[in-house]
């Protein structure tokens, strides 16, 4: 039983930059929460006084990816950045997404399998050799789905799955969702997006860390202690336990000379104290 880790990559086409972020499953299961808060990072930190047309290629997964969530996230990104002109987003047929973020996985991947990787600071070291920006570890992320279904509503566009080419683009005085069929041919069909509540904008809150179970805490601090090294600990499970010199000296004047009582009441005194342990950090 291992702790899940999930890695995202974005590829800045333009100048060939890779970002990568890596998080665990205490922030999962992974969901549009995940890629529209890596998203409005990502852009943020472009320089917008030059950019104004963002275009994003994607594969079709509908938890994560293709959904209404995205349809109304880009709108509000043309509300929040005033320089932008539009966002497109391209997502590829099924059958044959191999983009470059999956280059990216792959060598990840490669470079495990002959590197043991104990911590999440370990994984970002491996990912760093594949990534030309600083690999980041992600401690939280923005309940989009939340506040974007407080202000849209849960479904926009139904035959969602149809449509490959998304656009919004900046009009006069509002914002144009445009949805087609095809990336490169085929008419445009404009959504209308009804807005529920004006008020609801950007996200207030963030998503946070879930518990893992008992029975995956347990397991995960006992193959730690058996066989990893203790600065190399997972910084989630509880220190082990070191059992003092005084206890040690205490079960020795308490057992009979000539017995092998010593070892059975050393580890009984171990088990009960890692149990104490593993009990009080839940």
């Amino acid at each position: 039983m291992k702790l899940s880790v999930d890695i995202a990559s974005l590829i800045q086409h333009n100048s060939g930059q890779a970002s990568t972020y890596i998080f665990d499953e205490q922030l999962g299961p992974k969901n549009s929460n995940h890629t529209l808060s890596l998203l409005t990072k990502h852009i943020a930190a472009l320089d917008l006084s030059w950019i104004t047309k963002v275009v994003i290629f994607m594969d079709s997964a509908p938890s994560t990816n293709k959904n209404s969530w995205l349809i109304c996230w880009m709108n509000e990104m043309l509300i929040m950045h005033q320089t932008l002109q539009y966002i497109r987003v391209c997502f590829m047929v099924v059958g044959h997404t191999k983009s470059m973020p999956d280059w990216v996985f792959a060598s990840i991947a490669s470079s495990m399998k002959k590197t043991d990787v104990f911590t999440m600071d370990e994984l970002a070291d491996v990912a760093s050799i594949y990534s030309q920006s600083q690999v980041t570890v992600q401690n939280d992320f923005m309940d989009w789905r939340k506040s974007l279904e407080s202000k849209y509503g849960r479904y926009v566009l139904h035959g969602i799955t149809k449509y490959h080419d998304f656009r919004a683009e900046r009009r006069q005085n509002s914002v144009a969702i445009l949805v087609r069929e095809n990336l490169d041919s085929g008419d445009w069909k404009e959504v209308t997006l009804n807005v529920k509540d004006s008020v609801q904008g950007l996200p207030a809150e963030t998503i946070c860390n879930r518990q893992l179970t008992s029975e995956k805490l347990r397991h995960l601090t006992e193959m730690y202690d058996r066989y990893i090294p203790r600065e190399r600990r997972l910084s989630l499970l509880p220190l082990p336990y070191v059992i003092s010199k005084r206890t040690v000296t205490e079960l020795c004047c308490n057992t009979e000379p000539g017995t092998s009582q010593l070892g059975t009441r050393f580890i009984r005194e171990v088990n009960k104290q890692r149990t104490t342990r593993l009990t009080s950090s839940q």
